[in-house]
């Protein structure tokens, strides 16, 4: 008797054991489902203070043919981790200062917001909201009138879009120091959330001036080129890559061999497309240059607008488009078969969103160098390097070429969109711009 009740006891103690351990599973999976829910939740935007996501498409540079970005939660399912995931909600926020989104960019028709600075910027307005972020365009003025630093200390980063001439002091406001120092004194408090764009060439240890002398690190200078290893660089992308609903001709050279390229290889007809928009970079020179493409039959288009472009009036075979907005300018440029330098401007946009375009580049060597030093080393059929701008033969022949190896596009990854995307986030997961 006694050993049945003692049976019926340890049968009663597994029962109870078993019951306790399936409970016990079941917690663990239960649990397990809502962490990965937790962790799957994207932070949500408010979208009222900002003009979000539209969908756009693009090439990716990791190998896909062709995807769409309708939100930024799609774009942390493709990079595979929502960017900077930690920084709370309202803290995503990105403040352009002196700066043009990508839809008031494309739209401009203002001469003074039509520099390369403009341009790289909107590319990073772009990336930014595509990894999560609300981007505010504001002015000096605004940031000078807030009445402390709170609302700046709620934005993750601050990028200062001035268009200087000198790198030391000057910018779209001239040589006003006190008004410079009134600027500094505001963003000091967060000033390792401040960025300054540069666009050209610079020593390594050089910074910007013009909010004093101790404000920036080298960290803080963002570059649309990859001068250095020592600043921040991000590159920037042809806008028309997610302004237009049919990216499926583009061809991405970060993924595509120079023959994939080539195999996609058009005809277009003879034109060709000056860039220079100011009359006083037409030299004698380069319209005998001009001249002589007229001569083999090319017609010629300008967007010449500043100063004197009078010598365009009564030209036979040139075409004079005066003022375009970007995406007028880029609609034009699909109808050309080359892109003609004349020296200046030097290290512009155009030629890369010409690229973009199946525009080859004729890259010409004038007062020391060439226009556009960070295609030098591109090659052919892409970038035809002229070194004597005195040789009209040579440049005739070079226009010849690039008329018989048309392609449909080229972009460099450099200036892919992808990987643009991918800088900036890296740049948003840095703790600070100053380390």
């Amino acid at each position: 008797m006694l050993i049945l009740f003692y049976s019926s006891l340890l049968l009663w103690f597994w029962a109870i054991l078993a019951i306790v351990s399936l409970f016990y599973i079941l917690t663990l999976i239960q649990f397990d489902h809502t962490l990965t829910q937790k962790l799957q939740v994207v932070p949500q935007i408010d979208q009222s203070k900002s003009n979000m996501m539209k969908t756009w498409s693009e090439t990716s540079s990791e190998g896909a043919d062709h995807f769409i970005i309708s939100s930024w939660k799609e774009t942390a399912a493709i990079h595979g981790k929502v960017c900077a995931s930690w920084i709370r909600p309202k803290n995503r926020k990105i403040m352009l200062l002196n700066s043009l989104g990508m839809v008031n960019c494309t739209n401009n028709v203002e001469q003074r917001y039509m520099s390369g600075e403009f341009y790289a910027i909107a590319s990073w307005d772009h990336a930014f909201r595509q990894n999560g972020f609300q981007v505010d365009e504001v002015t000096f003025e605004q940031v000078l009138e807030l009445p402390d630093h709170e609302e700046l200390r709620a934005y993750h980063r601050i990028i200062l879009g001035c268009p200087y001439v000198e790198w030391d002091e000057k910018f779209a406001l001239g040589n006003d120091k006190k008004y410079l120092r009134a600027l500094a004194a505001k963003l000091n408090p967060v000033k390792c959330k401040v960025g300054a764009i540069f666009w050209w060439d610079h020593d390594k240890d050089e910074v910007p001036g013009f909010l004093g002398h101790d404000f920036f690190t080298l960290k803080q200078v963002l570059t649309p080129f990859k001068w250095n290893d020592i600043n921040t660089f991000l590159g920037f992308f042809p806008h028309f890559l997610v302004n237009e609903k049919d990216t499926s001709k583009v061809i991405d050279a970060s993924t595509k061999g120079k023959d994939k390229v080539l195999d996609a290889a058009i005809q277009k007809e003879r034109h060709g497309l000056v860039l220079s928009k100011d009359g006083t970079f037409f030299d004698d020179e380069s319209l005998r240059v001009i001249d002589a493409l007229v001569m083999k039959n090319f017609t010629i288009h300008t967007t010449c607008k500043l100063h004197n472009c009078s010598m365009f009036l009564k030209q036979t075979g040139v075409i004079n488009h005066k003022k375009l907005s970007p995406d007028k300018y880029a609609e034009l440029m699909e109808r050309v078969a080359f892109m003609l330098g004349i020296g200046n401007p030097v290290i512009n946009p155009s030629p890369i969103i010409a690229l973009a375009k199946g525009v080859p580049f004729l890259n010409p060597n004038r007062g020391g160098g060439y226009q556009h030093p960070p295609l030098v080393n591109v090659g052919e059929p892409y970038v035809y390097n002229i070194p004597d701008y005195t040789n009209t033969d040579d440049i005739v022949a070079k226009a010849e070429a690039a008329f018989q190896n048309g392609f449909r596009s080229f972009i460099l990854p450099d200036f892919n969109v992808t990987n643009v995307i991918k800088r900036t986030c890296l740049m948003l997961e840095s703790e600070s711009l100053c380390s």
